[in-house]
């Protein structure tokens, strides 16, 4: 199960950039603060707990929908009865032909952030010089929520789902794309998944989260940044890009024992 995990997770990673919760349909709101055990946030308590105020950025950014399935081994075909009006509906047979192929769609999908992350970063590093901050703490600071959620991970060996489904495009709709579905889901059978979650309602499967440079990563950067043909990409700041930049986002290249 943590192989799978940590395979799924990296690979929303790659696609967006963001952290996955896990389990998928687990709660996470901005402002949360917690630590990252074996890649799994684990909430402790929120800012508003110790009295740092922050504000959400208005108004939160529909996006509409997160879709991603592995690039390669993997084959989405349409069964079943289609109809073109008013919604189109059918069955989706996802073929996973290697184990730990994946499939994640989210639909309804709208960010929620944090206004002037800088702020936030000094409130807290008040905190740490009181003694009452730990360095290995997390700090959500943009979430993505979901009213659908489908997330498939095969195990081991040949693994297949179906999914019945309704497209949100009048007309015939085009199944063989995860991004062609709409809200209503349902997981008719599966085998050899090693995960196979199907939810709906206030979901974040999706987040970001910043941490302290305790380690010097950021300053590693810089300097590898110096050297020729070296650059420091933006994502690597947090909330300002000043030289005592003291926070960074957390991500799973930071899973070297430090971060557990």
């Amino acid at each position: 199960m943590a192989n799978a995990r940590k395979h799924y997770l990296r690979q929303l990673w790659k696609k967006w950039g963001l952290l996955g919760a896990w389990h998928p349909d687990s709660p996470v709101s901005v402002g949360d603060v917690g630590s990252m055990r074996n890649w799994r946030f684990e909430r402790k308590r929120s800012l508003t707990d110790l009295a740092v105020d922050f504000e959400l950025a208005e108004p939160p950014n529909t996006v509409g929908a997160h879709s991603y399935h592995s690039a390669s081994g993997i084959e989405i075909t349409a069964n079943g009865s289609v109809t073109a009006q008013p919604v189109g509906t059918g069955e989706v047979e996802l073929t996973f032909g290697k184990s730990g192929g994946i499939a994640f769609h989210a639909v309804g999908t709208v960010e929620t952030r944090m206004n002037d992350i800088g702020a936030i970063e000094d409130q807290i590093w008040e905190l740490h010089e009181e003694g009452n901050w730990d360095e290995d703490r997390v700090v959500v600071t943009k979430v993505i929520k979901a009213e659908s959620l489908v997330v498939l991970v095969a195990g081991k060996g040949e693994a297949s789902a179906t999914v019945t489904a309704r497209s949100a495009d009048i007309g015939v709709p085009d199944f063989t794309n995860l991004a062609g579905l709409a809200a209503d889901f349902s997981i008719k059978s599966h085998k050899g998944m090693e995960t196979a979650i199907i939810a709906s309602g206030d979901l974040t499967p999706l987040f970001e989260a910043i941490c302290m440079d305790k380690t010097g990563v950021l300053r590693k950067r810089r300097i590898a940044a110096a050297a020729p043909g070296g650059r420091l990409l933006d994502a690597d700041l947090a909330g300002s890009d000043r030289e005592d930049a003291r926070f960074i986002h957390w991500s799973y290249d930071l899973d070297d024992g430090d971060y557990q």
